[in-house]
């Protein structure tokens, strides 16, 4: 079926969603009772308005206030987009039946471009009830992990919005009730993410945007130590436009987040080879973590790992850095050479001393 037809054939079925979404919401809002039913039979209370899915628990916390506004243009764009010039990583993972679901971020009409090009596809896709402004993290070269003055979506071209996209409806329609209402874990249950990873992000997030600027990656570092850990789970490549995991693991070394990322890479290579070298030049490699002070990313640097101390020797010239620059990147492109003891979360690089700590991933790894 041509594309154009394919949409006019699903404009039915995004009245139904409307309809049951919209109810939902407007009996959260009214009935205590069916609130208080979230805590102890979650489950039955989404069948009785139509949404199926294994992974909703028995019980939900208290949900974010549900006074949003819910239109169809607000679903689903208010007027169409230019075509989708490539699909993301995520996206394509979906298309290969890597991923049940995803979730990208981005400006109204990036995201209205992306709705048509899996509606085209038959998916299911939906834009976010909020918008939000954009922040920016220090020393992360311009990428955000905060959102700020959540609000109401109003399909502001200056505004950040979110888009699911997904292959079964309910599970998708689900997710959007999760991402409305601030049901993290769920949410990230629906999208395919490891359930000790959902469980870690809940547990840690207050203190990252307290501490960390919403970065998940200390705390990660601090129950994970330096390594080495699998490359293929190395989710510090986000900072650098490469990831093959679209969550932040409970640990590098977790069995579930190394089974989704040895997936994502065997498919790369089979499929994208160039892609795959791009992805793996970057993640393969050793990671020097200085937060708001950068990251950079050392490929081909040679370790030597001793009780007490590492000692690490790199080339200058392959220098990856999110703060072209900065102190950091200066320290090391002055020096050959850097010292780690990892238990000072202190790195030594040409007679300088640098708050930061070193992360190794590599193929050869402890098993």
């Amino acid at each position: 079926m041509a594309p154009i037809a394919l949409a006019l054939a699903v404009r039915p079925r995004h009245r139904v969603l409307l309809m049951l979404l919209d109810d939902l919401l407007r009996q959260l809002r009214a009935d205590p009772t069916l609130r208080r039913r979230l805590r102890g039979d979650a489950p039955a209370v989404f069948a009785e308005h139509g949404f199926v899915a294994d992974a909703v628990p028995a019980t939900l916390a208290p949900a974010r206030n549900a006074d949003v506004l819910l239109t169809h243009g607000q679903l689903f764009g208010l007027t169409p987009a230019a075509p989708l010039a490539e699909p993301g990583l995520e996206l394509r993972l979906l298309t290969y039946g890597l991923k049940p679901l995803v979730l990208v971020h981005g400006y109204d009409d990036e995201l209205r471009a992306t709705l048509g090009w899996a509606e085209a596809r038959g998916y299911t896709a939906l834009l976010s009830a909020h918008e939000w402004d954009r922040g920016v993290d220090d020393g992360k070269g311009g990428y955000s992990n905060l959102a700020t003055n959540l609000r109401r979506a109003r399909g502001s071209a200056s505004a950040w919005r979110s888009l699911l996209v997904g292959v079964d409806e309910d599970a998708t329609a689900l997710a959007w009730i999760a991402l409305t209402l601030g049901w993290d874990e769920l949410l990230g249950r629906l999208l395919g993410y490891p359930e000790c990873c959902t469980k870690a992000f809940s547990h840690r997030w207050a203190q990252a945007v307290a501490s960390h600027q919403g970065d998940l990656v200390a705390a990660c570092i601090d129950d994970s130590g330096p390594g080495p850990h699998d490359w293929r789970v190395n989710s510090l490549g986000r900072y650098f436009g490469a990831e093959l995991i679209q969550h932040f693991p409970c640990r590098f070394g977790c069995a579930a987040s190394r089974h989704q990322a040895a997936l994502a890479e065997a498919t790369l290579a089979a499929w994208e080879p160039e892609a795959h070298a791009r992805t793996r030049a970057v993640l393969d490699a050793l990671v020097v973590y200085a937060e708001a002070d950068g990251v950079a990313v050392l490929p081909g640097a040679e370790v030597d790992i001793g009780d007490s101390i590492w000692r690490v020797r790199y080339e200058p010239v392959r220098l990856l850095v999110t703060e072209p620059g900065g102190a950091l990147h200066a320290a090391l492109r002055g020096a050959t050479e850097l010292n780690s003891r990892p238990d000072t979360r202190e790195i030594e690089i040409g007679g300088r001393t640098i708050a930061g700590r070193l992360v190794v991933f590599t193929d050869h790894f402890p098993a």
